[in-house]
């Protein structure tokens, strides 16, 4: 390891498939998170999070379990289905009119506080950033890769005191504190099921395969099989 690298001690009872992703989706996640509770409290806030991916899902639990009130978006039916065991009280499908609104409706608000935006689709950014109300914050964690350009209102940015923040990776106190939650958190939420298929080290092409076709959030690589 590079001198000065973080290293964070995970115990004996975390299983490796749920401290595998925490040095990349769930610290990031948790730097995310950080960001934006810079500018709101986290606990009482409504949170839109975009996209139930590894990150997304993680920011989910995350808010939840600091007395947040989730709303997940993504179309992928099945990850739809995965949100309320990661503390979603909503799970909606983008691609239909007036969802978020509908959600929004049941909790008596017509905004959001937070919006988490973690599956990097232009028109995901663009609906985070027409969600969010007066004084909230929008973070873009997904936009990792060319996708195209959002348009944006600057005078509803400037008039609503919106903030907008990028995260990409975390820092070592995120680590720290990813570990420290993933301890506890585990076992209220289903994070070793986020790695699966698992495969032997000596059927690594077929793994890479695996994880090329998108229908996993992560594969898992076993040395010990």
């Amino acid at each position: 390891m590079r001198a000065g690298t973080p290293i964070v001690t995970v115990g004996e009872r975390m299983p490796a498939r749920v401290a595998a992703p925490a040095a990349c989706a769930t610290a990031t996640a948790v730097a995310a998170l950080r960001r934006a509770e810079r500018e709101v409290p986290v606990a009482g806030a409504v949170v839109l999070v975009s996209g139930a991916g590894m990150v997304g899902l993680s920011a989910a639990a995350l808010a939840a379990d600091r007395g947040a009130t989730v709303i997940v978006a993504d179309p992928d039916k099945r990850r739809r289905k995965l949100s309320p065991r990661f503390g979603a009280s909503a799970a909606i499908d983008p691609r239909e009119c007036d969802a978020l609104a509908g959600a929004l409706a049941t909790l008596g608000r017509d905004e959001v506080d937070i919006a988490i935006e973690a599956s990097g689709s232009p028109s995901a950014v663009a609906a985070a950033l027409a969600a969010v109300g007066i004084g909230g914050a929008v973070v873009l964690v997904g936009s990792v890769f060319p996708g195209g350009t959002v348009a944006v209102d600057p005078e509803r940015i400037v008039r609503g005191l919106v903030t907008v923040a990028g995260v990409h990776n975390y820092t070592g106190e995120d680590l720290r504190d990813t570990v420290s939650f993933l301890r506890d958190a585990w076992g209220r939420h289903p994070f070793e099921d986020l790695v699966e298929p698992v495969f032997a080290l000596a059927d690594a092409d077929e793994a890479l395969a695996a994880a090329a076709g998108g229908e996993a959030l992560r594969v898992g690589l076993d040395p010990r099989r």
